[in-house]
């Protein structure tokens, strides 16, 4: 997914109409990041099921069996879908794992104490279930920015790559990854084996590269002006 008109932060604003286009994640990197939710769940649905057959636990099992499977359920779903940049108006793993942190601090709740560790699970639940309600006005961090003043990458946290179009030499495109050469003689590469659309990613990046690239070598072979006379 391509948005017109956005700069990257600290890039230039000046030089000319940008475009930011979301990374996807791939399958392999949406099952690592659902481990996080598919473990606690499948635990939290046992554990429900197993104080069933305790007295006086009906509710309290009932609401880890649904926060549980709301968990499960909502993962699964993220896996099989697929693979785009844009994002849902709901988080619905998000809403379920808050529900899930609430009935987890039922759990360890322990009346007539002064601290109550409850407090802080609840409080993280209601924030979780606030960011899978509000999912899709998020800022989102993997992207890719390009303007006519140079270019950002992000692909994780740790992992970016940013450069001025005056910078570059040239690239290369060897999957997974993203080469690009700079007139100091170095040499930067990023890794987008984790993008499901890194054909996009490629292709888009290669089209303003190719623009502004030969625009800037029919600018290093213009004459120079014909000095002025006075």
């Amino acid at each position: 997914m391509s948005t017109p008109g956005r700069t990257a932060e600290g890039m230039g604003k000046s030089g000319g109409p940008g475009s930011t286009t979301y990374l996807a994640p791939t399958r392999q990197l949406r099952f690592r990041l659902m481990l996080n939710h598919l473990v606690p769940g499948a635990i939290l649905v046992y554990a429900g099921i197993g104080a069933l057959r305790e007295e006086g636990r009906l509710l309290l099992a009932l609401a880890e069996i649904i926060a549980g499977g709301g968990v499960l359920g909502a993962s699964v779903a993220e896996l099989i879908k697929p693979a785009h940049g844009e994002r849902e108006a709901v988080g619905w793993v998000e809403v379920f794992a808050g529900l899930m942190l609430m009935v987890e601090g039922a759990h360890v709740h322990h009346p007539g104490r002064w601290f109550q560790p409850a407090l802080f699970y609840v409080a993280a639940g209601v924030a979780t279930i606030g960011i899978g309600l509000g999912y899709s006005r998020l800022p989102r961090r993997r992207r890719m920015v390009l303007d006519d003043d140079g270019f950002l990458i992000v692909t994780s946290t740790f992992h970016r790559m940013k450069q001025s179009w005056d910078e570059v030499a040239g690239y290369d495109w060897s999957a997974p990854k993203l080469r690009v050469m700079t007139r100091d003689g170095r040499s930067h590469s990023i890794n987008l084996g984790l993008v499901a659309n890194r054909d996009e990613v490629v292709r888009t990046f290669a089209g303003r590269a190719e623009r502004l690239m030969s625009a800037g070598a029919a600018d290093e072979k213009a004459p120079p002006p014909p000095p002025t006379s006075t």
